[in-house]
């Protein structure tokens, strides 16, 4: 922070003491309190992002928590203006053989406070923080820069990432999202650095991650016409925005029923314990529709089947998890045994991994089917305990309630692609391996019933009511009532 000749630019004023401590002094410089820069850092970064609680953890005031938001930002912003300044200097003295410029960017609709306004005359002072909310559409980004140079052994490759800042722009048109990107003092030497290395380096290639908003493509056209030629160019769409594309069609081509029944029972079992009589009737639902084991090596096709549902399930069923927590954070492209690199904040993946092991490791045979449950193949007198009924049927009900039941499933809504889409998986896992949600379900709930009443002297039942001429003749009918003078 020192080498960058950093000038703070808030209300703010921030200076840095010996030892290594952040020393901040608000509007009241008579009482300052010297923060260290890992708290300072963890303030600014912490998952928690409402101010109140973390005020309440640090100790410190709420407007602490957002001048170091501030502090943090703006020291970000000006290292990294430093440290474009520093490759420039390197691609002055040895131009790059090939330069890359990968940009990830979105835009949200937030509510922001900003200061519009002068507040110094009288007559301004007298407005309200409130009447300065209003949304924005705020850009946010990301980018990357690699490069290689021209030498005699084998091309060594750099790579830096950067976060650019967030930069609200007044709508997602496609001049609004060129101008945020590229054209304001912010993004100023984000800039800079990729029209140098663009312009020195022999190939050049520029790359956009986009979603499937149509003024992105207008946006990449009009910055590929400010590069210069020979820039190689390309884009990637988002494929959620065509999975959820393909979600809708294939909702709409099976039933127009079926999101209103998907959304029906998954309401149905979030409420008044219902979920937890799936778990209690597991048990019966084991004893009634489970057929013996059977001595023997499972078929290999079985196999096959079962290992390519876990690795869809795996990779994709993630409503398993609940989304609230920071450890349900994985992609797919984790690898399931690389569990060194991905301490506790993948606990929960690889739990539900555990779980798909412990469930096809009993359930061996063929799982994808809708008749009785099973067969489980028992390879030898270990496997149950000597071939025991009771612990066949108790391990069979363990490997349900740890896979199947793990979570209840997601609300579905239409149009949203993190909703639809897990609420079909769980629902699709559920029915289809050995058919464990239709077996349950009447089992579960044998005893509730549903009683419909039906009024035929209820008009509202009966025929459609046209609410806006219903008012207009009660309207009607109390001028009719009234003597009506006219002026």
């Amino acid at each position: 922070m020192r080498s960058t000749g950093l000038l703070l630019d808030t209300r703010l004023q921030a200076t840095l003491a010996k030892g290594g401590k952040l020393v901040l002094r608000g509007l009241n410089k008579a009482s300052s309190r010297a923060i260290s820069h890992r708290a300072a850092c963890s303030i600014a970064f912490h998952s928690i992002t409402r101010r109140g609680d973390l005020a309440r953890i640090y100790r410190v005031a709420p407007v602490t928590v957002t001048r170091l938001r501030c502090v943090v930002a703006h020291i970000t912003w000006r290292c990294d203006a430093a440290l474009h300044a520093g490759i420039s200097v390197v691609f002055g003295r040895q131009a790059p053989l090939v330069f890359v410029s990968g940009t990830y960017c979105d835009a949200t609709k937030e509510k922001l406070q900003m200061s519009m306004h002068n507040s110094t005359t009288s007559s301004q002072k007298l407005l309200l923080p409130s009447v300065t909310k209003s949304s924005w559409n705020v850009l946010v980004s990301s980018q990357r820069f690699a490069w290689c140079f021209d030498n005699e052994r084998q091309h060594e490759w750099y790579q830096t990432d950067f976060v650019r800042p967030n930069v609200p722009i007044a709508s997602d048109a496609a001049e609004c999202l060129l101008d945020g990107l590229y054209h304001l003092p912010a993004t100023a030497s984000f800039k800079d650095q990729e029209d140098l290395g663009m312009k020195t380096a022999q190939v050049a290639i520029a790359h956009w991650d986009l979603d499937g908003h149509p003024a992105n493509g207008r946006m990449v056209a009009g910055r590929r016409a400010q590069l210069a030629e020979g820039v190689l160019a390309s884009i990637r769409h988002c494929g959620n925005h065509a999975n959820n594309l393909v979600e809708g069609c294939v909702v709409e081509a099976v039933s127009g029923a079926l999101l209103a029944w998907l959304y029906m029972t998954s309401m149905f079992l979030s409420m008044g314990g219902n979920f937890l009589r799936l778990i209690h009737a597991t048990p019966a639902c084991v004893k009634k529709y489970m057929v013996p084991p059977q001595r023997g090596e499972p078929p290999e096709s079985a196999k096959l089947l079962s290992h390519e549902v876990r690795d869809y399930s795996i990779k994709n069923f993630k409503s398993l998890a609940d989304a609230t927590g920071l450890d349900q954070a994985w992609s797919s492209d984790d690898d399931d045994d690389d569990k060194a690199d991905h301490p506790p904040t993948r606990k929960r993946h690889f739990a539900f991994i555990g779980a798909w092991d412990r469930f096809l490791a009993f359930w061996n045979g063929d799982i994808w089917h809708d008749g009785p449950m099973g067969p489980h193949f028992c390879t030898g007198e270990g496997c149950c305990q000597g071939y025991d009924k009771n612990v066949t049927e108790r391990r069979a009900c363990m490997t349900i309630i740890d896979l199947i039941w793990r979570s209840q499933p997601v609300v579905p809504t239409k149009g949203k692609w993190t909703k639809l889409g897990a609420a079909l998986d769980w629902h699709i896992l559920a029915s289809g391996l050995t058919g464990t949600f239709q077996k349950c379900f009447p089992i579960a709930f044998q005893r509730l019933g549903l009683k419909f009443i039906h009024r035929d002297d209820d008009a509202a039942f009966l025929v459609d009511v046209d609410w806006h001429a219903l008012q207009g003749a009660s309207v009607l009918k109390k001028q009719s009532e009234h003597l009506i003078v006219k002026l």
